[in-house]
Protein backbone atom coordinates (compact mmCIF):
# COMPACT_ATOMS: atom_id res chain seq x y z
CA UNK A 1 0.00 0.00 0.00
CA UNK A 2 1.58 3.74 -0.97
CA UNK A 3 0.28 7.20 0.10
CA UNK A 4 1.21 10.05 -2.19
CA UNK A 5 2.61 12.96 -0.75
CA UNK A 6 3.01 16.21 -1.67
CA UNK A 7 6.46 17.33 0.05
CA UNK A 8 8.63 16.49 2.84
CA UNK A 9 6.40 18.62 5.39
CA UNK A 10 3.41 16.64 4.18
CA UNK A 11 5.45 13.07 5.06
CA UNK A 12 6.32 15.29 8.44
CA UNK A 13 2.53 16.09 9.47
CA UNK A 14 1.66 12.59 8.70
CA UNK A 15 4.63 10.87 10.65
CA UNK A 16 3.63 13.34 13.67
CA UNK A 17 -0.07 12.69 13.71
CA UNK A 18 0.14 8.46 13.41
CA UNK A 19 3.68 8.02 15.06
CA UNK A 20 3.62 4.77 16.94
CA UNK A 21 6.25 2.33 17.41
CA UNK A 22 9.16 2.37 14.57
CA UNK A 23 7.48 5.68 12.67
CA UNK A 24 7.92 7.83 15.76
CA UNK A 25 11.64 7.03 15.11
CA UNK A 26 11.45 7.94 11.34
CA UNK A 27 9.93 11.34 12.25
CA UNK A 28 12.47 12.42 15.02
CA UNK A 29 15.51 11.96 12.20
CA UNK A 30 13.43 13.41 9.26
CA UNK A 31 12.37 16.42 11.53
CA UNK A 32 16.15 16.79 11.87
CA UNK A 33 17.16 16.93 8.79
CA UNK A 34 14.17 18.98 7.36
CA UNK A 35 15.95 21.89 5.94
CA UNK A 36 17.92 19.75 3.98
CA UNK A 37 15.76 17.14 3.03
CA UNK A 38 13.04 17.17 0.02
CA UNK A 39 10.34 13.72 -0.85
CA UNK A 40 10.08 12.78 -4.04
CA UNK A 41 6.09 11.67 -3.58
CA UNK A 42 6.28 8.30 -1.80
CA UNK A 43 5.60 6.66 1.57
CA UNK A 44 5.67 3.12 1.20
CA UNK A 45 3.99 1.51 3.90
CA UNK A 46 5.36 -2.11 5.20
CA UNK A 47 2.31 -4.67 6.56
CA UNK A 48 3.51 -5.15 9.82
CA UNK A 49 2.85 -1.63 11.06
CA UNK A 50 1.10 -0.06 7.99
CA UNK A 51 0.08 3.13 10.20
CA UNK A 52 2.96 4.01 10.86
CA UNK A 53 6.32 2.46 9.02
CA UNK A 54 7.69 5.54 7.13
CA UNK A 55 11.30 5.15 8.13
CA UNK A 56 13.73 4.20 5.36
CA UNK A 57 10.83 3.98 2.96
CA UNK A 58 10.58 7.64 1.95
CA UNK A 59 12.38 9.04 -1.37
CA UNK A 60 14.68 12.17 -0.24
CA UNK A 61 16.75 14.93 -2.02
CA UNK A 62 19.19 16.04 -0.09
CA UNK A 63 19.85 19.81 -0.87
CA UNK A 64 22.79 21.54 -1.00
CA UNK A 65 22.63 24.42 1.77
CA UNK A 66 24.94 26.81 -0.51
CA UNK A 67 23.76 26.50 -3.86
CA UNK A 68 20.28 24.49 -3.08
CA UNK A 69 20.86 21.75 -5.63
CA UNK A 70 19.53 18.61 -5.33
CA UNK A 71 20.87 14.93 -4.88
CA UNK A 72 19.81 11.39 -3.61
CA UNK A 73 23.55 11.18 -2.01
CA UNK A 74 23.94 13.16 1.66
CA UNK A 75 26.93 15.40 0.97
CA UNK A 76 27.18 14.80 -2.61
CA UNK A 77 30.43 15.91 -3.98
CA UNK A 78 29.94 18.77 -6.17
CA UNK A 79 31.15 21.95 -8.03
CA UNK A 80 29.41 24.83 -5.85
CA UNK A 81 28.89 28.46 -6.56
CA UNK A 82 29.55 30.59 -9.05
CA UNK A 83 30.15 28.01 -12.66
CA UNK A 84 33.24 28.79 -14.00
CA UNK A 85 33.25 30.60 -17.47
CA UNK A 86 36.62 29.33 -18.38
CA UNK A 87 39.54 26.68 -18.04
CA UNK A 88 41.67 28.88 -16.03
CA UNK A 89 38.53 29.58 -13.34
CA UNK A 90 37.89 26.26 -13.49
CA UNK A 91 41.37 25.27 -12.29
CA UNK A 92 41.80 28.36 -9.98
CA UNK A 93 38.51 27.25 -8.02
CA UNK A 94 40.56 24.15 -7.61
CA UNK A 95 42.88 22.73 -4.60
CA UNK A 96 46.19 24.19 -5.13
CA UNK A 97 47.63 21.00 -4.79
CA UNK A 98 45.72 19.37 -7.86
CA UNK A 99 46.11 22.78 -10.24
CA UNK A 100 49.51 21.64 -11.69
CA UNK A 101 48.11 18.54 -12.78
CA UNK A 102 45.15 20.33 -14.05
CA UNK A 103 47.35 22.66 -16.15
CA UNK A 104 49.45 19.56 -17.14
CA UNK A 105 46.35 17.57 -18.60
CA UNK A 106 45.38 21.10 -20.01
CA UNK A 107 48.39 21.29 -21.75
CA UNK A 108 48.63 17.89 -23.00
CA UNK A 109 44.79 18.44 -24.86
CA UNK A 110 45.66 21.36 -25.87
CA UNK A 111 48.35 20.52 -27.98
CA UNK A 112 46.67 17.05 -29.44
CA UNK A 113 43.72 19.45 -30.46
CA UNK A 114 44.85 22.61 -31.66
CA UNK A 115 41.74 23.43 -33.86
CA UNK A 116 39.49 22.69 -31.16
CA UNK A 117 38.08 25.69 -28.54
CA UNK A 118 38.69 25.57 -24.85
CA UNK A 119 34.97 25.94 -23.14
CA UNK A 120 33.33 25.02 -19.85
CA UNK A 121 30.46 22.42 -20.84
CA UNK A 122 29.09 20.59 -18.11
CA UNK A 123 30.58 22.72 -15.45
CA UNK A 124 34.13 20.83 -16.82
CA UNK A 125 37.08 22.28 -19.01
CA UNK A 126 36.52 20.86 -22.58
CA UNK A 127 37.28 20.71 -26.05
CA UNK A 128 34.83 21.56 -28.75
CA UNK A 129 34.88 21.72 -31.93
CA UNK A 130 31.45 21.75 -33.58
CA UNK A 131 30.10 19.67 -30.37
CA UNK A 132 32.18 18.48 -27.33
CA UNK A 133 34.62 16.11 -28.18
CA UNK A 134 36.46 15.36 -24.42
CA UNK A 135 36.20 16.67 -20.89
CA UNK A 136 38.07 16.46 -18.32
CA UNK A 137 38.01 17.50 -13.99
CA UNK A 138 39.00 17.12 -11.07
CA UNK A 139 37.85 15.00 -8.25
CA UNK A 140 39.02 14.15 -4.70
CA UNK A 141 41.76 11.51 -5.55
CA UNK A 142 41.61 11.51 -9.56
CA UNK A 143 41.82 13.95 -12.64
CA UNK A 144 38.74 12.59 -14.63
CA UNK A 145 39.23 12.01 -18.06
CA UNK A 146 35.30 11.89 -20.45
CA UNK A 147 36.09 11.05 -24.09
CA UNK A 148 33.24 9.29 -24.63
CA UNK A 149 31.61 5.61 -24.17
CA UNK A 150 32.69 4.38 -27.00
CA UNK A 151 36.30 6.10 -26.96
CA UNK A 152 37.16 4.09 -23.75
CA UNK A 153 35.79 0.58 -25.56
CA UNK A 154 38.06 1.33 -28.55
CA UNK A 155 41.05 2.18 -26.34
CA UNK A 156 40.07 -0.87 -24.34
CA UNK A 157 43.16 -2.73 -23.80
CA UNK A 158 45.53 0.40 -23.96
CA UNK A 159 43.63 1.16 -20.77
CA UNK A 160 43.90 -1.74 -18.96
CA UNK A 161 45.61 -1.29 -15.18
CA UNK A 162 43.73 2.37 -15.78
CA UNK A 163 40.35 2.75 -13.56
CA UNK A 164 37.89 2.49 -16.60
CA UNK A 165 34.04 2.90 -16.92
CA UNK A 166 31.96 3.69 -19.72
CA UNK A 167 33.24 6.88 -20.87
CA UNK A 168 35.36 7.64 -17.72
CA UNK A 169 39.07 7.01 -17.30
CA UNK A 170 40.25 7.92 -13.80
CA UNK A 171 43.96 9.19 -13.54
CA UNK A 172 44.83 9.43 -9.94
CA UNK A 173 47.16 12.48 -8.91
CA UNK A 174 49.94 10.36 -7.66
CA UNK A 175 50.61 8.35 -10.82
CA UNK A 176 52.15 9.69 -13.77
CA UNK A 177 50.02 10.69 -16.40
CA UNK A 178 49.63 8.44 -19.92
CA UNK A 179 50.59 11.66 -22.00
CA UNK A 180 50.82 9.81 -25.15
CA UNK A 181 47.51 7.86 -25.06
CA UNK A 182 45.95 11.35 -23.75
CA UNK A 183 47.26 12.54 -27.23
CA UNK A 184 45.91 9.48 -28.87
CA UNK A 185 42.35 9.58 -27.17
CA UNK A 186 41.99 13.07 -28.26
CA UNK A 187 43.09 13.24 -31.56
CA UNK A 188 40.56 9.75 -31.94
CA UNK A 189 37.75 12.30 -30.28
CA UNK A 190 38.34 15.15 -32.79
CA UNK A 191 38.40 12.41 -35.73
CA UNK A 192 34.96 10.43 -34.78
CA UNK A 193 33.08 13.55 -32.87
CA UNK A 194 34.61 16.66 -34.66
CA UNK A 195 33.13 18.80 -37.26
Amino acid sequence: MSRKLGSAQQAYEMAAKEAVLCGEKFFNYQKEQADNWRSTGYVIMCQKYPVCCYESEVAMKWICPKCGREFSRQDQSHYCGKKPQSIDEYIAAQDEAVQPRLMEVRSILKSALPEAQERISWSMPTYWKGQNLIHFAASKKHVGIYPGGEATTVFAEELEGFDVSKGTIRLPYDKELPSELLVKIARWCLAEYGR
